[in-house]
């Protein structure tokens, strides 16, 4: 085998242990997202985390998809208009 293919092989191998080694670390982070309690998310998002923002911008949009806000009833905006 010549210098080249095995410099070829070694590089393929290198490529291989950083992709696997980015995969744990993916891996890893995500649990770390998956199990971090409401309250770390909030203090990331005040912070500026992007993906804690977006985070809590989900969740909030669940809640009022899960209890939307009841309708005020003509009465009740006839009322507030004639005050």
């Amino acid at each position: 085998m010549s210098a080249n293919a095995i410099s070829g092989v070694v590089s393929g191998y290198v490529q291989q242990a950083a992709s696997a080694s980015n995969a744990q670390a993916a891996v890893a982070q995500a649990v770390q997202e998956a199990t971090e309690t409401a309250e770390t998310t909030r203090r990331e998002a005040a912070r500026g985390d992007q993906q804690a923002v977006r985070l809590l911008a989900r969740r909030q949009q669940q809640k009022q998809i899960q209890n939307p806000a009841p309708e005020p009833s003509a009465e009740g905006n006839a009322a507030g208009y004639l005050a």
